[in-house]
């Protein structure tokens, strides 16, 4: 998992530094990264999930929106095909039965769960903090995906530090 993290945030490292310090392109990713994850709270979008092995390649799309200060992901597509009329009637009940639950959380309760999903995303994210002092890091090279330029680095763990 840290791996495919890292290369997403790579991927989306588009403010990097202008000198090719692999160490600072990852910091400066993981920086970002952090930027949007805390603004997406804010904001209802689309998320793509792809998977790709070697002959096969499948994708996941959802909308990603908060439902009562928490976060619902409503899948919406497959291999970028809109759901069959049964798929996308399951996900409206699926969505139906959360906002039905949410709405009817006391305060006491609400306050409880959103404090709770906070911590759980704080948890999940802080690993992502640690990653530019984790590795030592080499620039390999530079490669097109999908059409954008990316940096290839190679991470390897530092004996040193410790978590």
């Amino acid at each position: 998992m840290t791996a495919a993290l890292l290369l997403a945030l790579l991927l989306g490292a588009g403010a990097a530094p202008d000198r090719a310090d692999p160490r600072e392109i990852v910091r400066k990713s993981v920086e970002l990264d952090q930027s949007n994850w805390q603004k997406a709270k804010d904001y209802t979008f689309f998320e793509r999930e792809q998977e790709r092995h070697r002959e096969k390649s499948s994708s996941k799309t959802f909308e990603v929106m908060a439902l009562y200060g928490r976060e619902f992901r409503r899948l919406t597509a497959r291999d970028d095909r809109p759901l069959s009329k049964e798929g996308a009637e399951k996900e409206r009940k699926r969505w139906d039965k959360a906002i039905a639950a949410r709405a009817n959380e006391s305060d006491e309760k609400r306050a409880k769960q959103e404090a709770e999903a906070e911590k759980e995303r704080q948890k999940d994210r802080a690993f992502a903090l640690e990653i530019p002092d984790a590795s030592n890091f080499t620039l390999v090279g530079e490669a097109g995906i999908d059409g954008h330029d990316t940096w290839v680095i190679s991470a390897s763990p530092r004996a040193d530090f410790q978590p």
